[in-house]
C-alpha cells in the first residue's frame, strides 16, 4: 500500500494555491489596469499576436467559454482592434485577426505583461520555473480526471 495521505499537508498547499491565485490575481488587475485591460483580455491579445487566429483555441488557453471570448471579441471589434475574417481554405471557419491598430495596442499591453511576468518569475530560477510548471500541469490533470476513489458515506445516525 502507498504512503498514507497527510490531510492537513493537502489542505494547506490547497489553501495556498488559492491565496496564491487571488494574490496574483490582484496583482495582475493593478498592473493592467492604465492599459485598461483584464488579465483574460491581455492574454486573448498576446495569442493573437503570436499568430493564433482560431477562436476556440485561444478561449482554450485562456480558460473562458465561448460566449465570454465573443464578448471580448465584439468588444475589441468595436474598438477597432480585431477583425473576423473567413478563412479561404474553409469557409465555415472564422479566423481572429488583430487590426494595425490592434497590433500596436497588444505591443503595448505585452510590455505592461513583461513587467507582471518578471515580476512574478524573479526570485525563481529556469529550473524552479520549469518545476512549478510540472506541478502544476499534474494538479490541473488530478483535478481534471476527478476523484480517485468515490465519495465517503455519510449516515445519519
Amino acid at each position: 500500500m502507498g504512503k498514507p495521505m497527510d490531510i492537513c499537508n493537502v489542505h494547506s498547499t490547497a489553501c495556498k494555491i488559492r491565496l496564491m491565485s487571488r494574490e496574483i490575481g490582484g496583482f495582475i488587475s493593478r498592473l493592467l489596469e492604465p492599459m485598461g485591460v483584464t488579465a483574460s483580455q491581455a492574454d486573448f491579445l498576446h495569442f493573437l499576436l503570436q499568430g493564433e487566429t482560431q477562436p476556440s483555441v485561444i478561449a482554450q488557453h485562456i480558460g473562458i467559454d465561448a460566449s465570454n471570448l465573443s464578448r471580448m471579441t465584439r468588444q475589441f471589434e468595436e474598438q477597432g482592434l480585431v477583425e473576423r475574417r473567413v478563412d479561404e481554405s474553409n469557409r465555415t471557419r472564422v479566423e481572429l485577426v488583430l487590426t494595425e491598430k490592434g497590433r500596436e495596442f497588444a505591443e503595448r499591453v505585452g510590455e505592461h505583461a513583461a513587467v507582471v511576468h518578471e515580476t512574478l518569475n524573479s526570485e525563481l530560477s529556469p529550473e524552479d520555473l520549469q518545476k512549478l510548471d510540472d506541478l502544476l500541469g499534474k494538479i490541473a490533470g488530478s483535478v481534471a480526471r476527478g476523484p480517485v476513489r468515490e465519495w465517503p458515506t455519510t449516515s445519519a445516525d
